[in-house]
């Protein structure tokens, strides 16, 4: 009974959080931003991600494999008034906590003006 509690609760969130992007996607189709360009926006952060994972590649350590592989990544983007914010998280792996790459994109020109790596 207990897991299927736990089970309803996690569709019952996965489901509000669907709502919720769905609102705030139309919302921002309606002011004119759309979906395309929140696409393009992501395609160009991804780009340069996969870039910056293939240089990583030439450091030695153990979880190399793992850590430059970008479907170990979950991403994340959010927009103010002038820029798109896009952010890859490395999913949690063994003992690796944390590491990621924040994206900041100019919504006129889709150029990236700003790159942050954390761990």
């Amino acid at each position: 009974m207990k897991m299927r509690n736990i089970a309803l609760c996690a569709f019952l969130c996965a489901f509000l959080l669907l709502t919720l992007a769905a609102g705030s996607i139309s919302a921002q189709e309606e002011s004119g931003a759309g979906m395309k360009n929140i696409l393009r926006a992501c395609e160009t952060a991804r780009n340069s991600f996969l870039l910056q994972l293939e240089s990583d590649k030439s450091y030695e350590w153990e979880h190399k494999k793992y850590t430059t592989d970008i479907a170990n990544y979950s991403m994340g983007i959010s927009e103010i008034e002038n820029s798109y914010f896009v952010f890859f998280r490395l999913n949690n792996y063994k003992n690796i906590r944390g590491g990621g790459t924040l994206y900041v994109i100019e919504k006129k020109t889709f150029r990236i003006v700003r790159v942050a790596k954390y761990k």
